[in-house]
């Protein structure tokens, strides 16, 4: 019987000592932390309310509110925080991972429960991998028959072509990006002054007209249990993510969940809630996936107010 579930959040359980020695509570405030604390909270809430007890790493300079039901353990450094999660998984019946796929933080987070991945309720290290790939997942879809736009990494690009070639507009962004951060939109290459030759792996799309969207699937490794949730509009300010609305029309919403499930059936098998971004255009000829995000997605704070049932309960199915 199911008794506990160890949660982890990177950005506010501990993760962020890790990136730096110096880090300062100033990092709490970033839109990745913001979401990460909100998506947290949210799922310590679903997860009391069918009876479990959510067993939650916490960063001891970041202060979250108590919720009623769960248990906080502070977390105070990295060396710290890795122990915590090893020790925490052997000890919870379930565990839960949530992470930005950027520099591979949700890999390594997956690498240390392995011993333990049986427990899992959230996407499998192969998934993680793969998804954290956009070139990768991109090339996987396209050889699966699901419409991906035409792009290439970048310095593949840049070793035969000089970057004023690449068809414009275009989108540039991490090839392991997170959200929204980092994604620049280019018009004009005259304009562009940014060094893609980094020591970051750099992605370029052609950039495809329609409206952002997103679905999240709760899946089922069998492949038979997949619950695919309301698609939605995906609302961005100034390049972040804002909020989300229901896609209401029913045409629209059965081309995203068609385009959602074919997407989830061309990747490795694996369970838990992955979000499917994606631009739908005038016709389902004109709708791309963009990306796929091997986690917990900022969807989720809205999704579970629409659903009309606890979402969580759905990842033990």
């Amino acid at each position: 019987m199911v008794k506990s579930i160890m949660i982890v959040e990177w950005m506010v359980g501990g993760g962020q000592f890790l990136a730096s020695a110096n880090s300062v509570a100033s990092d709490f405030s970033s839109s990745l932390a913001h979401e990460g604390q909100q998506m947290l909270v949210a799922m310590i809430e679903e997860m009391v309310a069918i009876g479990l007890e959510p067993v939650v790493p916490v960063d001891s300079r970041f202060t979250l509110a108590p919720v009623l039901g769960a248990r906080l353990v502070p977390v105070e450094n990295g060396v710290n925080f890795l122990a915590c999660v090893r020790d925490l998984a052997q000890q919870a019946d379930k565990i839960l991972l949530i992470a930005p796929e950027s520099q591979a933080r949700l890999e390594r987070l997956c690498e240390h429960v392995d011993s333990q991945k049986e427990k899992l309720i959230s996407p499998n290290l192969e998934f993680i991998r793969l998804a954290s790939d956009k070139s990768a997942t991109a090339e996987r879809l396209n050889q699966h028959g699901v419409q991906v736009p035409v792009g290439v990494r970048a310095e593949q690009w840049l070793a035969t072509h000089s970057l004023s070639d690449f068809r414009l507009p275009a989108i540039v962004k991490p090839n392991d990006g997170a959200g929204s951060e980092g994604i620049i939109r280019v018009d004009d290459w005259s304009t562009f002054d940014f060094d893609l030759r980094t020591g970051e792996q750099w992605r370029l799309e052609v950039f495809v007209d329609g409206r952002a969207a997103s679905v999240s699937v709760i899946c089922s490794e069998d492949g038979k249990g997949h619950f695919c949730c309301p698609p939605t509009w995906q609302i961005f300010e100034q390049g972040t993510w804002a909020g989300c609305e229901l896609v209401v029309d029913a045409g629209l919403s059965r081309r995203a969940k068609n385009l959602a499930m074919a997407t989830i059936a061309a990747l490795p098998a694996t369970r838990g809630y992955v979000g499917i971004d994606m631009v739908l255009g005038n016709e389902a000829a004109e709708d791309f996936v963009i990306e796929v995000n091997p986690r917990l997605t900022s969807s989720f704070l809205k999704l579970r107010e629409w659903v009309g049932s606890n979402i969580a309960s759905r990842m033990f199915e």
